[in-house]
């Protein structure tokens, strides 16, 4: 579909929508009535029993759709009951234009209102939505969530900055499905968003495909079988062709998490894969996995044969805060190879400044991408674009903000989101997994954004396969692994 293959801010939203509209000649009112009549689709393709719903209009364009909305559904032989939350007085343009055409339609039809309904329509606040919500529309939105009914939320729950995807209230509208408009709103897929937009279903409202031709919006990371593979292997292959990538980590207590990052590495494909690590931990490692050349190097020990071997270098699951691993992170600094820091080489990085990191990846959560920038975790989760974006500016490298809605951003301005929200990664060991598969595309690829994104997506897909072939619930970092598919 056009328009899906980017996600855009509210502003840039209502920039295509201008477009449309005065370059291209469709009404407004046009598109309005597009949109309420796929919002009608979609409630009557996922709830097909349903025979009254409830409308909650504000006073702007999203109660436009909801009238409009609600004026087919009377046509098509449903109840339609719409609560008005602000003056109808203050509405003007296209939507007074839908809610006159809605009293219409009302005053046409006999309805029967004592049932209750069968779905809960959110049209009260759309994109232009920006700080605090008046306390009427508060109201509305408690009395929608105490509804126990199926919430549709037309272009943006009521409550969540289109934006960013942050709580503009304490209990935004809780939708069960979101229907937006010519094109995915951010706010939709990342942050708080993803909690409260349900399942999310698009139409780009029929507009000509030249609407899009704006420098707008930011790119969705597609589904594994558009690009995010890795190239097959010839026939003729031999290992040195897949890479070598070298993995550093594993303190004391914390063994487990650069075995979790070597075997990733091996699954996904890198042709060689050594680990450094404490030599207490080399009998297990070798035990577990006799595919990994393991090497246990002391405090202090040079490692700069190994780094020369390696093509790629994976630093800091279960590096640890101890002088040994911090040594072990000056060497790997030193090296022009390029690099992938996870997890304590971050939290190291994070006490130090005026460190560049070219030709390399890091792959902070939300936590720790606050101790990088020395801000708060909130306002991290609040701004996660552009945490990323600041992330890739300071550094000089491409950044993976891990969580909902991962971001990939790199230091020249390119950004782009994973559009899905997957518990199963939600795992100890689930970042390591990452760190790992990211390294063998990378060993792999050219261009370390382009093994950026297909590794997030990798990913992803292995968590969409472990959850489904697991108890819900109990997907191990060790599961993704078995359920990674690289080819």
């Amino acid at each position: 579909m056009i328009g899906s293959s980017r996600a855009y801010t509210g502003v840039e939203c209502r920039v295509l929508d201008q477009r449309a509209i005065e370059r291209f000649n469709i009404p407004g009112i046009t598109l309005m009535r597009r949109a309420g009549r796929y919002a009608l689709h979609v409630l009557r393709e996922i709830w097909p029993e349903a025979r009254h719903v409830k409308v909650y209009c504000g006073s702007g364009n999203n109660a436009g759709d909801g009238y409009i909305l609600a004026g087919l559904a009377l046509n098509s032989g449903l109840n339609a009951t719409v609560v008005k939350i602000g003056k109808s007085s203050t509405l003007e343009g296209d939507a007074l234009q839908a809610f006159e055409w809605y009293k219409d339609q009302q005053s046409a039809k006999e309805q029967s209102l004592d049932d209750e309904p069968d779905v809960v329509v959110d049209a009260l606040l759309g994109t232009g939505t920006k700080g605090e919500i008046r306390s009427n529309y508060v109201k509305a939105i408690a009395e929608i969530n105490a509804s126990s009914k199926p919430v549709l939320a037309i272009d943006i729950p009521s409550g969540i900055d289109p934006d960013t995807g942050k709580k503009l209230t304490e209990n935004p509208v809780f939708a069960d499905v979101t229907t937006t408009f010519i094109g995915k709103k951010i706010g939709l897929l990342t942050g708080d968003g993803v909690n409260y937009a349900g399942h999310v279903r698009l139409d780009d409202l029929g507009v000509p495909e030249e609407v899009y031709e704006v420098d707008h919006g930011i790119d969705l990371i597609p589904e594994a079988d558009t690009y995010s593979r890795l190239p097959r292997r010839k026939p003729g292959a031999y290992k040195n062709q897949s890479g070598h990538v070298l993995v550093i980590g594993g303190d004391l207590g914390t063994g487990g998490a650069a075995l979790l990052t070597g075997q990733a590495a091996l699954r996904t494909g890198a042709g060689l894969v050594s680990v450094l690590t404490r030599p207490e931990h080399v009998a297990a490692y070798l035990s577990n996995s006799p595919e990994l050349m393991v090497r246990g190097v002391r405090t202090g020990e040079p490692i700069e044969t190994y780094i020369d071997r390696a093509d790629v270098i994976a630093i800091g699951p279960g590096l640890g805060n101890r002088r040994w691993g911090e040594l072990l992170l000056d060497q790997v600094l030193t090296s022009s190879k390029p690099k992938v820091l996870d997890a304590d080489a971050l939290n190291i990085l994070a006490t130090r400044s005026d460190i560049k990191l070219t030709e390399s990846v890091i792959t902070p959560h939300p936590g720790e991408a606050a101790r990088l920038l020395n801000i708060g975790t909130r306002e991290v989760e609040e701004n996660r674009v552009e945490t990323a974006q600041q992330l890739a500016n300071l550094y000089q490298c491409v950044v993976v903000l891990k969580g909902a809605g991962t971001i990939v951003a790199d230091q020249n301005g390119s950004v782009a989101l994973l559009p899905e929200a997957i518990p199963a990664l939600a795992t100890g060991g689930s970042g390591d997994v990452l760190t790992g598969i990211l390294s063998a595309s990378t060993a792999v690829l050219d261009n370390l954004k382009v093994a950026t994104e297909t590794a997030v997506r990798l990913h992803a897909d292995a968590g969409k396969r472990a959850d489904t072939s697991q108890q819900p619930g109990v997907v191990l970092a060790s599961d993704l692994i078995e359920h990674l598919q690289p080819w």
